[in-house]
């Protein structure tokens, strides 16, 4: 897909104000940008316009006058963003941006995220695959060291490992992919919370994370973060891992949009242990599920699954997800 040219860091610091703008959420974002296409006005152009006149090129219908009322106090906070963020080697994207990962777009269209904030190595975005790791927060020994140890495995053949950040099965798979390979953070609040990472610290290498957040960096998180995280997580993972799970949960809602994105799933299977709940109530159910006792049949079934999901991509979308072809 082509991308807008000829963009500017004036252009990208528009971008960022509107990605911070007060109730302005991806799908009137890209409506704006439509707009300004279908004009012929660059971004930079339109910000230096008067109110007045930004207000008379905006279509009277769209329903979009509500984000040119914050745009102008977004336009100031995100210049300080910006200065301050190169102090703390934190950075931004949007989806005008060749590093813009294509999945997101390919399997959540125009509700995608339109600005990510980051911390770590954006090379990690540039890879073939990744698996979805996520489980409970309050995992058994059992679980974390099938997390740990999968991760590690999957990393260590090239694999990036994605998953949340949260306590419990999260952070071991987190653990595991940076012992071995590498591993991208989703996050459910702001990028300026990523202190709360800081068990990892003895973890993080240059090469080894990234930290991604869609939310507005100073977001402490919100009830409804966690459910936009997750739904990001089943759609950057070219499969899922369910490893350990009750009878409701995040887990079961980053499935749920897995399975909505049509993305194979597989769920740790503890025989000849007893599974937990959850897990035995889905393999009996909707299947995938994976032996983690056993190396070899587990990796196997992950490639599998890997392979699966990469064939999506290559499919075309139901609907144009790009506004810009």
């Amino acid at each position: 897909m082509k991308r807008r040219v000829k963009r500017n860091e004036e252009d990208r610091i528009g971008e960022l104000a509107l990605g911070i703008a007060p109730g302005a959420g991806p799908v009137p974002i890209r409506e704006f940008l439509s707009c300004l296409m279908e004009e012929g006005v660059p971004l930079r152009e339109f910000i230096l316009l008067s109110p007045e006149k930004r207000r008379r090129m905006i279509p009277q219908a769209s329903g979009l006058h509500f984000l040119m009322d914050s745009l102008s106090g977004a336009i100031t906070s995100a210049k300080k963003l910006a200065q301050f963020f190169s102090s703390k080697n934190i950075g931004w994207f949007t989806s005008c941006d060749d590093i813009y990962p294509m999945r997101l777009l390919r399997f959540m269209g125009e509700s995608a995220p339109f600005v990510f904030f980051y911390r770590g190595s954006l090379e990690l975005l540039k890879k073939d695959s990744y698996l979805g790791i996520v489980g409970t927060r309050e995992p058994s020994p059992s679980g974390i060291k099938a997390a740990n140890a999968i991760a590690g495995e999957m990393a260590e053949k090239g694999i990036v490992i994605v998953s949340g950040g949260a306590r419990g099965v999260d952070c071991a798979a987190h653990q595991g992919a940076m012992q071995k390979g590498a591993t991208i953070f989703v996050l459910p609040y702001g990028i300026f919370q990523y202190g709360r990472l800081k068990i990892f610290q003895n973890d993080f290498h240059p090469d080894n994370h990234l930290i991604l957040s869609e939310f507005h960096p100073e977001e402490p998180g919100n009830r409804s973060a966690p459910i936009l995280r997750n739904r990001t997580v089943a759609a950057l993972s070219d499969a899922l891992v369910i490893v350990e799970t009750g009878w409701r949960g995040g887990t079961l809602h980053t499935l749920r949009m897995a399975r909505e994105y049509g993305k194979p799933f597989l769920v740790a299977d503890y025989s000849p242990e007893r599974n937990p709940n959850g897990n035995a109530s889905l393999i009996s159910t909707i299947g995938g599920d994976l032996p983690v006792y056993d190396k070899i049949k587990r990796e196997g079934a992950i490639f599998k699954a890997l392979k699966k999901g990469a064939v999506l991509l290559e499919k075309e979308p139901d609907r144009q997800t790009s506004l810009f072809p």
